[in-house]
């Protein structure tokens, strides 16, 4: 996704769409938390991590030369590079065991905050109570609704593909962390499996998406599905992951 920015015109010439921004912004996001991850997981030398991975950045950078579009540049290079230097850097400030203990404390706070996160989710994706579509509305729309993945980054412009795929992962991720944190409280953390994890993944996501489409008229995109069924599951793993950095079980809060 890091790369699908090369569609995206670095400096818009109309300052109000924003696309620019979102060019400049979306490739350091995107590489931030590959940096945070490389520099949890102890890396042994730093200075030949980043040289080594400057390199590999530069040489997919060089390949996308040759591509249709052709909009390698210096500067996207540049951008990626900062964002995962950044993640890198700011992974030696974060202690995984005190998170941790910290997520389990304000367990019962994330609980009362999920109502108003899919709330906020939805009223985004366009939902609202006085736009319900009427039963020939709803059912043009899902005649008109493609079942192959990615065909909304066709349709629209590769701004708003990317804000999508984006936004997607921002509702899904922070679920999939919930339960993982839920689990890890009671002390079943290793009970769900990835496949159970991606089935509760579609049906929420199916729901949203149902909602949307309903009190919205939005239509539905088989793309937010997959997303979700492999945002939610990272999520939890990234919890049972950092509960097993610390080398022991967390007792129940």
């Amino acid at each position: 996704m890091a790369f699908m920015t090369k569609g995206l015109p670095l400096f818009e010439a109309k300052i109000n769409d924003g696309v620019g921004l979102i060019a400049i912004i979306s490739p350091i996001l995107l590489l931030f938390p590959l940096g945070l991850f490389y520099r949890l997981s102890g890396p042994k030398n730093h200075q030949t991590l980043i040289l080594k991975f400057a390199i590999f950045l530069l040489v997919l950078e060089i390949l996308q030369f040759f591509e249709v579009s052709g909009q390698s540049s210096f500067l996207s290079f540049l951008l990626k590079f900062i964002g995962f230097y950044l993640g890198f850097f700011m992974g030696r400030f974060i202690d995984i065991k005190s998170s941790l203990s910290s997520l389990l404390k304000l367990r019962k706070v994330l609980l009362l905050t999920i109502p108003l996160f899919l709330w906020a989710a939805l009223k985004l994706k366009g939902f609202s109570f006085g736009s319900m579509g009427s039963y020939a509305e709803i059912t043009t729309i899902i005649n008109n609704m493609s079942l192959l993945p990615f065909t909304y980054y066709l349709t629209v412009s590769s701004g708003d593909g990317l804000l999508s795929f984006i936004f997607n992962i921002a509702i899904y991720l922070p679920i999939g962390m919930y339960l993982a944190i839920y689990n890890l409280a009671k002390g079943n953390i290793d009970l769900r499996s990835i496949s159970s994890l991606v089935i509760m993944a579609m049906i929420i996501a199916v729901l949203l998406e149902t909602i949307v489409l309903i009190w919205g008229l939005k239509r539905p995109d088989v793309t937010n599905i997959i997303t979700a069924m492999a945002a939610l599951p990272v999520g939890y793993y990234l919890i049972v992951m950092a509960n097993n950095a610390t080398h022991k079980e967390v007792k129940n809060i």
